[in-house]
């Protein structure tokens, strides 16, 4: 990895909740490095490390970091800028039930500080998907549907994220 790349940097400053602001590649290299195995060995790491591992472009890097600490809700969103004239925290959903409280398959869902939905894996559902995903009472309105199913985590996100704009 040549150090020209290295000092590249990320698309947008990256300010993770353990304390951190990735702002290069290399800073970026440097929070991978230090990941817990259990983290490091899920797909969103896995995926971003082989963009690193093969220096792809940097946007394409970055966006990889960037889900990767989303979906492990260390991304803390209320510093990540606005984009097209939104205020990011009503359109970041971020699950933050992931260890501890409760399980580690059952997550809230954020939108500006406040819970407005969960995603969680469930024993009864539909053969292939186990994640559910619902809206929470009171955040319906004119959002349909208001609740799914899906065959993984991030799907289920998607699927969320899709209702919750429609509203």
């Amino acid at each position: 990895m040549s150090p020209a790349y290295l000092t590249q940097k990320l698309t947008q400053p990256l300010v993770t909740k353990d304390g951190g602001t990735l702002c290069t590649v290399l800073d970026a290299r440097t929070y991978m490095l230090a990941l817990p195995k259990r983290r490091e060995t899920a797909a969103q790491w896995q995926r971003a490390a082989e963009l690193l591992l093969d220096g792809a472009d940097v946007a394409d890097f970055s966006k990889a970091v960037e889900l990767a600490l989303f979906y492990d809700a260390k991304l803390d969103v209320s510093k990540v800028p606005a984009k097209r004239g939104r205020h990011m925290d009503k359109d970041y959903l971020v699950p933050s039930r992931s260890s501890g409280e409760w399980n580690d398959d059952d997550y809230d869902v954020l939108a500006d500080g406040a819970v407005v939905g969960r995603i969680l894996k469930v024993h009864a559902a539909p053969v292939g998907s186990p994640w559910m995903w619902t809206l929470a009472f009171g955040q319906h309105e004119d959002r349909t549907p208001t609740h799914g199913y899906a065959a993984t985590r991030e799907a289920a996100m998607t699927a969320f994220a899709k209702s919750w704009r429609r509203g």
